[in-house]
């Protein structure tokens, strides 16, 4: 037993020596992303079934984008909204659908609340107009778009409110 004892750490001693790293760490490639590993975040797979969407961050321009790829290729096939076109809107940090597709609720700012609740500013990027559209001034909960896409309803304040997306109005409900 003293034996393999011995040899484990002789063995395991020559082969420290025989194979030494010479690279030198430097904190810059620390911070830049060079030891970070590739993931893939949450991807939504779009109506069609050919294709999903991605969040992608660039660090280069410190933008996020809503990126559409194809399952077959694996390659990007377009753009739908990038934080760099949004005026006001520096990044975003999650987005979600309406049923048709038409239109992307993007969220800002999201700070943690509870365990799986955020307050957050939420924007409506409507596709089709390339237009964007705030749906409250305050830092909202919850946002849900309503089956036909028109409305969006949220928690504000322990009450629940809709807001319209064609008219522009905010009704309290609670």
């Amino acid at each position: 037993m003293k034996f393999f004892k011995s040899l484990f750490v002789l063995v395991f001693l020559t082969s420290t020596y025989c194979f030494p790293q010479d690279k030198v760490i430097t904190l810059e490639e620390i911070w830049n992303g060079s030891f970070r590993t590739e993931r893939l975040d949450a991807l939504h797979s779009m109506n069609n079934g050919q294709q999903y969407t991605v969040l992608n961050f660039d660090r280069k321009t410190r933008s996020t984008s809503v990126d559409v790829y194809d399952y077959k290729t694996l390659q990007k096939v377009e753009t739908l909204v990038s934080s760099i076109n949004l005026e006001g809107v520096d990044y975003f940090m999650d987005y979600s659908f309406n049923d048709d597709e038409t239109k992307l609720l993007l969220a800002t700012d999201l700070e943690s609340i509870y365990r799986y609740s955020a307050l957050g500013e939420y924007y409506v990027y409507d596709l089709k107009s390339k237009s964007l559209t705030k749906v409250a001034e305050e830092k909202i909960q919850e946002p849900t778009f309503s089956p036909d896409g028109n409305k969006i309803a949220y928690g504000y304040g322990n009450n629940l409110f809709v807001k319209d997306l064609v008219s522009g109005t905010t009704k309290q409900i609670t």
